[in-house]
């Protein structure tokens, strides 16, 4: 299967260990990346931010998504996967939860405008219902930091 790379979403604790890691740090010694990865990813108050580096042929990513306080990696964990597959990653929508949807092909965007009750403006309605899925979950690897 032709892939382009490999990529790792690794937590905040799991990046700042790799970056700091021996190997790493011996890897960039005198390379210009051996300032990015010594200043790059700290402020000059101290707080760590974003970064990604490429290390051992896989792109690490210090990845930051989460909904509240939930985070979509969690602590100490890394998700590795190769990128450029063709259909690795696929898209299917559902249809909107309007009367007139029902029993038909989902799309990837719904929009409706409906007058307002007291007839003095409109209201706009946007949704949209995707659900992405893996279509080979075995490829997928999780890290963990130790």
């Amino acid at each position: 299967i032709p892939f382009l790379g490999v990529m790792a979403l690794c937590d905040d604790a799991f990046f700042d260990d790799l970056i700091a890691h021996p190997e790493v740090v011996n890897s960039y010694k005198n390379t210009s990346m051996a300032n990015v990865l010594r200043d790059g990813y700290v402020l000059t108050n101290g707080q760590k931010i974003y970064g990604a580096f490429e290390f051992g042929g896989i792109i690490w990513v210090n990845y930051r998504g989460k909904i509240g306080s939930t985070p979509f990696i969690a602590a100490n964990k890394c998700h590795i996967f190769p990128i450029g597959v063709p259909g690795f990653f696929r898209t299917y929508y559902a249809p909107a939860d309007y009367n007139e949807t029902v029993n038909t092909m989902g799309q990837r965007l719904y929009t409706k405008q409906y007058e307002m009750p007291n007839g003095k403006g409109w209201s706009l309605d946007t949704q949209m219902n995707a659900l992405q899925i893996c279509t080979r979950p075995t490829a997928l690897i999780k890290g963990k930091r130790t």
